[in-house]
């Protein structure tokens, strides 16, 4: 057995190597996720300081947002729309700008105090869910798990919606190279692809999350009611 401290020298060898040749092993900074369920609890994190920066780190530069079908073909625009576009929305909500609902009326933005909550569930439908490998299509090497979104916009005119459905987040590991900390491991979101609402109508409004979002959309018609 002679042979064991020299191959922990190998391997502690190795594993330097591995580091010198990404770059130099600082700690990750603030603001990454450095597990797969740490990646949502962070965008949410995010959308809750109202933080276009720090849901910037979460976003893989690949990442794109799928609309369900059915509301992309009821607001007339494409299912998906990319990273560049997710922070555009954003930051559109965050600024407090005034957005347009699918009738072409006003959305005004949200209430200063209220204004937008959201909530993740994983166990959507009361069904826990784990993340899953993905084996093939354009999130092939990425995990997938499905959450339940439960939330609500007031705006500042006092309309009050609600959000609920089922999201599909795909995660995928990386190196958060522009802070220098290429031997680190983090995690960004790759997809987000919204299945829909889950629940039945009642008093007020609900929508899923995508439909909400697209409010504040770059293409999004000029509406002729807001002040």
């Amino acid at each position: 057995m002679r042979f064991l401290p020299s191959l922990c020298v190998l391997v502690a060898v190795l594993s330097l190597s591995h580091c010198s040749d990404r770059g130099a092993c600082l700690e990750i900074a603030d603001g990454y996720a450095t597990t797969p369920d740490e990646t949502v609890v962070r965008y949410r994190r995010a959308y809750t300081a109202e933080s276009v920066d720090d849901l910037g780190k979460l976003l893989a530069s690949s990442f794109q947002f799928a609309l369900q079908a059915v509301d992309a073909e009821s607001l007339g625009i494409s299912p998906l729309w990319n990273r560049d576009e997710e922070l555009a929305i954003a930051g559109r909500i965050f600024a407090d700008l005034e957005g347009v609902r699918v009738d072409s009326t006003c959305q005004p933005p949200p209430d200063p105090i209220v204004g937008l909550q959201l909530n993740f569930d994983q166990a959507p439908m009361g069904v826990p869910t784990s993340w899953e490998p993905v084996t093939d299509g354009p999130y092939a090497g990425s995990l997938r798990r499905e959450y339940g979104v439960n939330g609500q916009l007031l705006d500042a005119n006092g309309l009050l919606d609600f959000m609920r459905g089922i999201q599909a987040v795909y995660v995928r590991a990386d190196y958060p190279i522009e802070e220098g900390s290429q031997c680190q491991t983090i995690w960004r979101i790759v997809g987000w692809e919204d299945l829909g609402v889950n629940s039945t109508p009642f008093k007020h409004g609900i929508f899923s999350w995508g439909r909400v979002k697209a409010r504040w959309r770059s293409n999004a018609p000029i509406p002729t009611d807001c002040n």
